[in-house]
């Protein structure tokens, strides 16, 4: 794990302590708090001091490396969330989808974030998912 963030950027290392930082913080608060407070929280932050024409790309590829290096197990909702909070920060639109999986004796849920119609986090499995529309 060392040798791989040593092989990293500045710019890499910051974007994955970024992610790292509020992989933690967004996990913890989705199980204390309201949805839509963290969600307004999130909305909040200042934009970066660095990192304004980060890519989106770049973005989801920070958040997995975050996830696979911090300890814990993050929920798809908590990934789509930090990613969502990033790529805002830098001035791009996203689109947080929610899915659903009722095939089974259990339905299931998902959470994907999207970004100029690519999916950034969260597209693995989404497949199995019917995408949920909005109403109103």
């Amino acid at each position: 794990m060392l040798r791989s963030v040593l092989g990293l950027s500045t710019r890499e290392r910051l974007l994955v302590a970024e992610a790292a930082v509020l992989l933690v913080g967004v996990g913890t608060a989705v199980r204390v708090v309201a949805y839509t407070r963290v969600r307004a929280l999130l909305g909040s932050l200042p934009a970066p001091l660095l990192g304004s024409d980060t890519a989106r790309e770049d973005v989801g590829w920070a958040v997995d490396a975050a996830d696979r290096a911090t300890p814990g197990d993050r929920s798809c909702l908590v990934r789509a969330l930090v990613a969502e909070a990033m790529l805002e920060r830098r001035g791009h639109e996203t689109v947080l989808r929610f899915g659903v999986d009722d095939a089974g004796a259990d339905m299931e849920a998902h959470a994907w974030l999207e970004s100029n119609d690519e999916i950034i986090v969260g597209g693995e499995n989404r497949e199995e998912y019917s995408r949920l529309e909005a109403s109103g």
